[in-house]
């Protein structure tokens, strides 16, 4: 049985950062995917972009994403983890 792969450096950021903020459109591919691997894993929800621009001729966000109780629960534990006691 496979386990599933720690998450990585900058997803752990985006993580943070969603966690600090009520949500936020996501415009770079990288973050993108790695917001796709947290919703995968149930620590944050993807939805439609809550900002986007009003013309298509600027750049348009991939999509929105939020960040669930599980996703608020693995940064406190995460966090405690990170500690020294």
């Amino acid at each position: 049985m496979a386990t599933e792969p720690e998450l990585t450096a900058k997803q752990v950021a985006l993580l943070r950062y969603l966690g600090s903020v009520e949500g936020a459109d996501l415009y770079n591919y990288g973050e993108a995917i790695d917001g796709r691997r947290l919703e995968a894993r149930g620590l944050v929800v993807c939805v439609k972009a809550v900002n986007p621009p009003k013309n298509g001729a600027e750049r348009q966000p991939y999509y929105g994403c939020a960040i669930t109780d599980a996703g608020r629960d693995f940064i406190s534990t995460a966090n405690r983890i990170a500690m020294p006691a």
